[in-house]
């Protein structure tokens, strides 16, 4: 929120604009649910003519003292000690996985990527994530890290020069990922702020709240696997299993010790799915395939057995 202020936005009309709660949003253990960060992202570009927000309210995010993950990465050795730590707990920012390590050749890419293609992201907020992360490299070095290149899986929108401004390297649109890319000397860079005391102690707490945040009850987890697999049109009980690393007859029996069932707990998943669709004025097309249902008849027909859209 400080980062839309400092531009001059009010970030409680966003949040207003969005139906979400303010204080929710930035208290200190705020984890803001995949959903709910879209919504507001999207009041934010409604309430913004800045053709290129992302970029400039990811360069505006300051590192604060509650930021745990961005304390224990500037606490490591190195950059990709400090970042691949910090990564290992990115979930108790962000539902899933992220942003991922990977290598090419001698370079280490930083991709940046939607979650099961649930709830893609929109060009603001690549964006916002991308310069947000290169903000970090640069607190984490004291300003001397040097992006080697930054590639963009959305199209070119228009003149080069933000971006260039901010990245100070190439700038790649149309790629497979979205992603900064870093030489060797940069990942190997040490670190002044290097505290294996400090960092073990901060670890220890991520890891309290990550293993708090990873066991939200067996329903949860499973309902969260539902979502997952709906969209791609194949959710039945050995896929949600298999989903969840464990066998058939545990996924039965542990539905059963918590009073329900799968086929209970996929309609009221699928149910939510719609409601939440149906609440944002989503499109009957995506909300169908977002609850993976064949098509917009199956889901007016399971619409009409649930009592109708005031019903959902």
């Amino acid at each position: 929120m400080v980062a839309f202020e400092r531009l001059g936005m009010d970030a409680e009309a966003i949040c207003r604009r969005a139906g979400l709660d303010y204080d929710v949003l930035t208290a200190p253990t705020a984890r803001i649910p995949r959903d709910d960060y879209v919504r507001f992202w999207e009041a934010a570009t409604e309430l913004s003519d800045d053709s290129v927000l992302g970029l400039h309210a990811g360069e505006q995010m300051a590192t604060r003292s509650n930021h745990i993950l961005a304390m224990l990465a500037i606490s490591g050795r190195t950059i990709g000690d400090g970042v691949t730590v910090g990564l290992r707990y990115q979930n108790i920012l962000a539902d899933g996985e992220i942003v991922s390590i990977e290598q090419d050749g001698s370079d280490t890419v930083l991709s940046f990527h939607e979650i099961e293609d649930v709830l893609p992201f929109g060009v603001h907020q690549s964006e916002f994530l991308v310069s947000m992360g290169q903000s970090l490299l640069h607190t984490m070095t004291l300003g001397a890290f040097r992006t080697k290149e930054v590639r963009f899986a959305h199209r070119y929108r228009g003149s080069l020069e933000e971006y260039e401004r901010l990245f100070e390297c190439p700038v790649l649109f149309e790629q497979p990922h979205t992603a900064i890319v870093m030489a060797a000397e940069m990942w190997n860079m040490e670190l002044e702020a290097w505290d294996p005391v400090l960092r073990n102690r901060l670890e220890s707490i991520a890891a309290e709240l990550h293993e708090n945040i990873q066991a939200p009850g067996f329903v949860g987890s499973a309902s969260q696997a539902i979502r997952r697999l709906l969209p791609h049109g194949k959710c039945d009980l050995a896929a949600t299993a298999k989903e969840l690393r464990i066998s058939d007859r545990t996924l039965q029996r542990r539905l059963h010790e918590e009073g329900t069932s799968f086929r209970e707990l996929l309609e009221a998943t699928r149910r939510a799915i719609v409601r939440d669709g149906i609440g944002r004025s989503v499109s009957s097309e995506e909300i169908a395939r977002r609850a993976g249902f064949a098509s917009e008849r199956a889901l007016q027909r399971a619409v009409s057995r649930w009592g109708g859209r005031n019903e959902v």
